[in-house]
């Protein structure tokens, strides 16, 4: 298997498949980002303090400085769908179960880490 460094990407194409999805609407991409920061922000003390690098904050700023709304929509598109998620769920995620909360935690760092090893290591 090659080092992180040696399979480095520029976009997230092949992580999900963004020929068979449609664009959202405003409302909907709206309704995405807020329970994106609701995840984002619920998890944002969660990383124990041995860890390399604050996850929640790699995934934010991600999104915050993607250059183009459709970057921003590809980053929702797999975030989501590495939590398992709807992208265009109107639910609110609960995170007052504790098995699920410590699944969506383990998507999410595994989504850190994966962006970290992915694009942004050398």
């Amino acid at each position: 298997m090659a080092s992180a460094h040696r399979r480095h990407r520029d976009s997230l194409e092949g992580l999900i498949e963004f020929s068979s999805s449609p664009p959202l609407t405003e409302e909907a991409r709206n309704q995405a980002e807020t329970r994106f920061y609701a995840i984002v922000d619920h998890f944002r003390d969660q990383n124990p303090s041995n860890d390399e690098y604050d996850r929640t904050a790699l995934v934010r700023y991600t999104y915050e400085y993607a250059l183009t709304e459709k970057a921003k929509y590809n980053l929702l598109q797999a975030f989501f769908g590495s939590l398992t998620i709807p992208l265009t769920d109107t639910v609110d995620v609960d995170l007052t179960n504790k098995q699920r909360e410590n699944e969506i935690w383990s998507n999410l760092a595994g989504f850190a880490d994966y962006l970290l090893n992915n694009f942004f290591l050398p």
